[in-house]
């Protein structure tokens, strides 16, 4: 993948290995193995549809990695090893260390400390705690949920009752 900053222009290139390959697929139907070369919406809009619905992600992404939650390709330059799909978009440099499979040297690559212990709590803690986690966040909801259906049924009532009484 190629990004033309001045042109604001993304293009997604197969490579001869890939394209021609007995196992190929198109990273995206409107994306074509026929075609080499792939550039405009088509690759923009592929790009955008494997990151998250969320702004509020977007946003914080782009003020993480300093660049604008609304160019696709920018992020996906920081969250393509990880994103959406059955596609990985890696940087050339840790390619090898990808390849590899060794998860030690990815997970320290990215900044994250590896873990020399079994940790602190058992697995049955840690399950009796998130169970309880989990049961609180669902009590909430739901009664989020109904008191929002509750405002909704009252709104819809105020607004039957002053057409009702419109009619008078």
């Amino acid at each position: 993948m190629e990004y033309q900053r001045e042109r604001d222009s993304v293009s997604l290139v197969y490579e001869n290995g890939w394209q021609f390959s007995r196992d190929a697929f198109p990273a995206s139907l409107s994306l074509p193995l026929e075609r080499k070369v792939h550039s405009g919406d088509s690759v923009s809009f592929f790009l955008q549809g494997l990151l998250p619905d969320n702004p509020a992600v977007l946003n914080a992404w782009g003020k993480r990695f300093h660049v604008s939650p609304r160019n696709p390709f920018d992020l996906i330059k920081h969250v393509g090893e990880d994103c959406a799909g059955g596609l990985q978009f890696v940087q050339t440099e840790r390619l090898d260390l990808i390849l590899s499979g060794k998860l030690d040297k990815i997970i320290t690559s990215n900044g994250f400390p590896l873990l020399d212990h079994a940790g602190k709590i058992s697995h049955q803690q840690m399950e009796d705690t998130t169970s309880e986690l989990y049961l609180n966040f669902e009590q909430r909801r739901r009664k989020a949920e109904t008191k929002q259906a509750d405002e909704q049924d009252e709104a819809d009532l105020r607004a039957l009752e002053n057409k009702i009484n419109r009619r008078k």
